[in-house]
């Protein structure tokens, strides 16, 4: 006879929430948009890769996001 073990409720912090909120309010576009910006690479594409494995193209999407947003913000420093 097996006992099961006390399993606390899942807290949910602000970050949680923000992240749930753009997952579903704005999908795949919304985590390759904030990834390198809010959210950090590992943490957007541990999220990517768990809601949206079956994308062919996410490695890709991924990239293209981390390319825009280093070509951006280096020419933004280097303009002003």
């Amino acid at each position: 006879m097996n006992i099961p073990a006390f399993v606390p409720a899942r807290r949910f912090t602000k970050r949680n929430r923000f992240i749930i909120k753009i997952v579903r309010k704005y999908g795949l576009a919304g985590i390759v948009v904030l990834t390198p910006v809010l959210l950090s690479i590992p943490v957007g594409t541990f999220l990517a890769t768990r809601y949206y494995s079956t994308n062919r193209f996410l490695l890709v999407y991924l990239s293209a996001s981390v390319l825009f947003w280093s070509l951006f913000m280096s020419s933004a420093i280097s303009l002003f």
